[in-house]
């Protein structure tokens, strides 16, 4: 539903976009970008597609948007959830689609300013016609001055700037004395409890033999371990989504998670692998690994043959240790006792001062060299897309997002 011969934006349609043309040789604009954002079928990615398109209003600040779609019916969600996104900025939009009597639309927002329709047949309905209802110069100029008009009337009257989501992270720590196993999951005081539990393999278990959970305090570290598949702090979200909003962390506590095959015994590695004495193998105290006084919550997976080298093994070893840190998120988002170190982090408004882009190449391959990023909570996986389920292409983030756990590391 909603894509038929006469709306769709052929190759050569792209190559001579109006709109495009239009906005490049209007020496009043200045064309910072063109963000170009797939259509999903499912609710959440179609979500997820707009919050990204969300992200680039932030880091291009656009001072107005021109969104264009060649779909009607279901497409139209993506179409006004984008516009949202740009309304929400304070950013003046014009959407561009097919509408006439049939692609009426089935979702729609406080935020939608200007919408033209692009059907140019005389019933309002989809035909088999290539091109009947594409995109025209004439609907682009219309557009364009549109969209000036609004520029001009928002300088004239608007003394206010643009709003491109200034962001506050607050992190609040709280520490933890003693970490023990116990009949439930909760933290009491500064005592964190764990459920002591054969988590469930089930769905995984085509790749998955078997996980063993452990608790390794600081005067433990003799003993020997699997190659290490990561490390991830115990944090959730107390308010707000990833990058804004109240996270709450703990304190004296690390997962990591560690894993070998049956049968052949290979340890997961993509050049070299890290098993060994614990002491000797992991180097305490930097940024990416657990403080000396840290408890180390252990997963221990034992991967079928074979399994332990491919993405679909080690994706579900990650999956498995987040289910079960989710109990303990569960019980940190209600703790209702004072943290004991708290942090903000502001998103500067924009300034004059001079702007730096940070660019993180990341692991993109698959099979222990994988990223995974934005988890329904901190750090974690479930929830995730692969930046190979994207083909590695850039996607903006704000350094909020990043020190509230958007990514996810399979190594």
């Amino acid at each position: 539903m909603g894509l038929g011969p006469s709306t769709k934006m052929t190759s050569l349609f792209h190559f001579n976009c109006p709109v495009v043309k239009e906005v490049v040789r209007d020496p009043d604009v200045d064309l910072s970008g063109v963000i170009v954002a797939g259509v999903s079928e499912n609710y959440l990615e179609k979500m997820f597609t707009a919050h990204r398109v969300g992200d680039l209003f932030d880091a291009l600040k656009p001072d107005g948007v021109i969104v264009i779609t060649d779909a009607w019916g279901n497409h139209h969600l993506d179409f006004v959830l984008v516009i949202e996104e740009a309304g929400k900025r304070g950013i003046p939009s014009v959407g561009m689609s097919f509408f006439g009597l049939q692609g009426r639309l089935v979702y729609t927002s406080d935020y939608l300013e200007t919408l033209i329709d692009l059907n140019k047949g005389t019933t309002g309905y989809e035909s088999c016609v290539v091109g009947e209802n594409h995109l025209s110069q004439l609907d682009a100029y219309k557009a364009v001055a549109i969209l000036k008009n609004k520029l001009r009337k928002k300088e004239k009257n608007d003394t206010s700037s643009v709003y491109y989501h200034q962001t506050e992270l607050t992190r609040n720590y709280f520490l933890l004395q003693k970490v023990v196993f116990g009949e439930e999951t909760k933290i009491e005081g500064e005592t964190l409890w764990v459920k002591k539990q054969s988590p469930s393999i089930g769905a995984f278990s085509e790749w998955i033999e078997n996980v063993e959970i452990s608790l390794i305090p600081p005067t433990a570290r003799e003993r020997r371990i699997h190659s290490n598949l990561d490390f991830s702090p115990i944090a959730c979200k107390k308010t707000g989504v990833l990058g804004e909003g109240v996270t709450h962390i703990l304190q004296g506590v690390t997962v990591m998670v560690t894993g070998v095959e049956q049968g052949s015994r290979f340890e997961p590695a993509n050049i070299g692998s890290s098993e060994g004495r614990l002491t000797e193998q992991v180097f305490f105290d930097t940024p990416g690994t657990p403080e000396e006084k840290d408890t180390l919550l252990h997963f221990d997976f034992l991967f079928k043959e074979g399994h332990g080298r491919t993405k679909e093994g080690i994706r579900a070893a990650h999956e498995i240790t987040d289910q079960v840190v989710e109990q303990i998120r569960q019980e940190l988002r209600e703790l209702d006792v004072e943290p004991v170190m708290t942090e903000i982090f502001r998103q500067k408004d924009d300034t004059p001062s001079k702007k730096v882009v940070v660019v993180k190449s990341v692991s993109g391959l698959g099979n222990m060299y994988e990223t995974a990023m934005f988890p329904n909570q901190p750090a974690g996986y479930v929830g995730t897309y692969s930046t190979m389920d994207f083909m590695n292409m850039p996607v903006v983030v704000s350094g909020n997002q990043v020190l509230d756990g958007v990514i996810h590391s399979l190594l």
